[in-house]
């Protein structure tokens, strides 16, 4: 089977740059090259041990109709999925807990 990997590039570097701010990767010229390095070694990782056989990687391109009809898209957007995302995790524990775990104590472990 065919496998496709869809990659966020701007998710990925902003979450390198982030991962490694108490400690920056900075190259020769004090540039900090944590995002690139992160990145770049997702990309390897994905490529090496999952092989994909179709990779794509999306970048924002800046504005969209929806920031002109709607000002605050992105900025609601953003709240939503993080709020969705904690509210999701926390479900998933419950049913986890309730379900396959039957009563034994779930680590909860969430990023973010």
């Amino acid at each position: 089977m065919d496998k496709l990997f869809l990659l966020d590039a701007y998710a990925l570097i902003y979450r390198s740059y982030y991962a490694l701010i108490r400690n920056p990767r900075i190259n020769s010229k004090g540039f900090n090259t944590s995002a690139i390095v992160g990145f770049c070694n997702t990309l390897n990782e994905i490529l090496t041990k999952e092989k994909p056989n179709y990779i794509g990687v999306a970048f924002d391109h800046g504005k969209t109709f929806r920031h002109k009809v709607f000002p605050e898209y992105k900025a609601l957007v953003m709240v939503c999925l993080y709020f969705g995302g904690i509210a999701m995790a926390i479900l998933i524990a419950f049913i986890g807990k309730n379900t396959v775990f039957k009563g034994e104590a779930v680590p909860f472990v969430m990023e973010l």
